[in-house]
């Protein structure tokens, strides 16, 4: 996975905006590195953690991606792994 863009958000108590990251995800064939077997783009992933108590900018962004590896993981599971 390749990060493209991070965008952290805010959260100042009284207004908020969620993180944002922007990623390209390479599908590589086990033991031949240069061999890709597939690319895909995952854009705008929104990252926040419940409740509104993500102060930090660190956790709205872990959160985008653990958002972004469960979008990979369900489209895996829908259109490869049949």
């Amino acid at each position: 996975m390749k990060t493209i863009r991070i965008e952290p958000g805010y959260n100042v108590g009284v207004t908020r905006q969620n993180a944002y990251i922007d990623v390209e995800v390479y599908l590589i064939e086990t033991g031949k590195k240069d061999n890709v077997l597939g690319k895909m783009e995952i854009k705008m992933i929104a990252g926040a953690t419940p409740m509104g108590y993500d102060f930090d900018s660190g956790a709205r962004i872990s959160e985008s991606y653990e958002k972004s590896g469960k979008i990979l993981a369900s489209f895996l599971l829908k259109n490869a792994f049949k």
